[in-house]
């Protein structure tokens, strides 16, 4: 959960900042007065920077979703014997390379990216 949160707030920020660029702030951002100091960003452009920090955090935090999951069902299947994080992804490396860490990613897209975008957009116009 560490890792997706930081990664996530970070993405969030930076894609904000990265909408609020003059360049396009006009089709991306609320009219604000000129002492703001940060212009609000409209609604799509806040649902798309919540979208892609709930699409890049999850990409980047997975493989130990992936881990983990397979150490909690290893222990409930199998011989009953319980690998170490080092161990399970060593095993995952062998069976299936560095896909295998990333498998099932596509479909978790369709939860994480709308709740992700969703979370962000209710916690920046609650504050």
């Amino acid at each position: 959960m560490l890792p997706y949160a930081g990664i996530s707030f970070l993405t969030h920020d930076t894609a904000g900042d990265w909408l609020r660029d003059p360049r396009i702030a006009k089709y991306t951002t609320l009219p604000s007065p000129p002492d703001a100091y940060r212009p609000q960003l409209n609604v799509w452009a806040q649902l798309l920077s919540g979208g892609f920090a709930g699409m890049v955090s999850q990409t980047a935090s997975y493989p130990l979703e992936v881990i983990r999951r397979r150490m909690q069902v290893g222990g409930a299947v199998g011989t009953g014997q319980r690998l170490g994080i080092a161990e399970t992804a060593s095993k995952i490396w062998a069976e299936r390379g560095i896909r295998g860490f990333w498998v099932g990613l596509g479909i978790g897209y369709f939860k994480i990216i709308p709740m992700t975008a969703t979370s962000f957009f209710v916690y920046e116009r609650a504050k």
